[in-house]
């Protein structure tokens, strides 16, 4: 699924759906990757519903299934610092014209 053109809402199924597959894969039950993750059931079976979780609980069942490490291809880090971001932003942005009476 591509997630271009996906509501919020598909996104959460697909997401849980994907997180359920690799938990039947390795052969772990909910209440076992919820005790591995730190979690409660419920929220194993929230997630997988795609109904939702906390940002430290999603990172911590993809942890523990082994998983977390695909998210870099997400949040790749930018060959630059925020500084030279910000110096490069300030060398293209406009600069207004000043009137000076002679």
């Amino acid at each position: 699924m591509l997630f271009d053109f996906a509501t919020e809402s598909e996104i959460c199924q697909e997401l849980g759906h994907r997180i359920a597959q690799q938990r039947i894969k390795k052969n772990i039950t909910q209440a076992e990757l919820a005790s591995r993750a730190a979690v409660g059931i419920s929220t194993i079976k929230r997630l997988e519903k795609g109904e939702g979780a906390t940002l430290g609980n999603f990172i911590r069942v993809l942890t523990s299934l082994g998983l977390v490490n695909d998210l870099s291809t997400i949040a790749v880090k930018p060959n630059f610092s925020i500084q030279e971001f910000e110096e490069m932003n300030s060398v293209n942005s406009r600069k207004r014209a000043s009137y000076f009476k002679g």
